[in-house]
């Protein structure tokens, strides 16, 4: 069984070297797994769910006033690193490895894995929340109209689901 303790000091190595990375992400989801292979060996599996701003995704939403849309899809990254740490006392490392990706799969931002909370948490981050429209109506315009037109199932049902926390 691994100890919180020792989990805090590999999720610190673990986060330390994401954030080396300096990547334009936005974080809808992630889980990371840990597991110990041998006395002081740790292979762990970080899942995340992103949307990498610098990528070209098709959009549901475009923001008309800042530099933010909602795409059709989002990112699955697992990437898996190999951590060791100086036995006895597990807290000091002797070796940190990256695999690398070792499954990725592009998932449609309407899938049911993701929770209410999550797309909230989207949806504000964009600036396409309802306190944001409050400000800047010509937001809540173009959301109002995007609700006028006639679009593909998958991107109907995204926004169906997403109404109330776009309009009141």
């Amino acid at each position: 069984m691994i100890t919180e303790k020792v989990r805090a000091v590999i999720n610190k190595h673990v986060d330390e070297y994401i954030d080396e990375m300096r990547f334009e992400f936005f974080y809808l989801e992630g889980h990371r797994d840990i597991k110990e292979t041998a006395p002081g060996k740790f292979v762990i599996k970080d899942s995340d769910v992103i949307i990498d701003w610098n990528q070209k995704y098709d959009p549901i939403l475009v923001h008309p006033v800042e530099k933010f849309f909602i795409p059709e899809i989002v990112e699955l990254f697992v990437v898996e690193f190999i951590v060791e740490l100086e036995l006895p006392e597990l807290i000091k490392l002797s070796n940190f490895d990256v695999s690398g990706v070792i499954h990725e799969e592009d998932i449609p931002i309407g899938d049911p894995r993701f929770n209410d909370d999550q797309l909230k948490s989207l949806l504000l981050y964009t600036c396409f929340d309802i306190s944001y429209q409050d400000d800047y109506p010509e937001v809540k315009d173009y959301i109002e109209e995007v609700y006028k037109q006639k679009h593909p199932q998958n991107i109907q049902t995204f926004l169906d689901r997403v109404r109330p926390f776009l309009l009141e």
